[in-house]
């Protein structure tokens, strides 16, 4: 879909980050002991060997929205999750 919007609002950019495993408030209402558990499954299985940050995400959004010769890109902000699961 994004790049079909970036092409049908140009010039408007349209961009999108798609993010893995995100340590969020989000997972709160997973009780303490289970998150921590699959945190430290799912950061085994991705090639940086941790979970995300919020900051992670912000920063490549950030990229996204000040280079202003990108668009119709998707930018996998996983920790490389597809390497090892294509």
């Amino acid at each position: 879909m994004v790049p079909i919007l970036a092409s049908e609002l140009r010039p408007t950019r349209v961009n999108a980050a798609v993010p893995g495993v995100v340590d969020t408030p989000w997972w709160s209402r997973v009780p303490e002991t289970t998150r921590k558990g699959l945190f430290e499954k799912l950061a085994s299985e991705v090639a940086v060997g941790r979970i995300g940050l919020a900051e992670d995400l912000a920063s490549a959004i950030i990229f996204l929205t000040t280079n202003t010769f990108i668009t119709g890109t998707i930018l996998d902000c996983d920790g490389g999750w597809k390497l090892k699961n294509p």
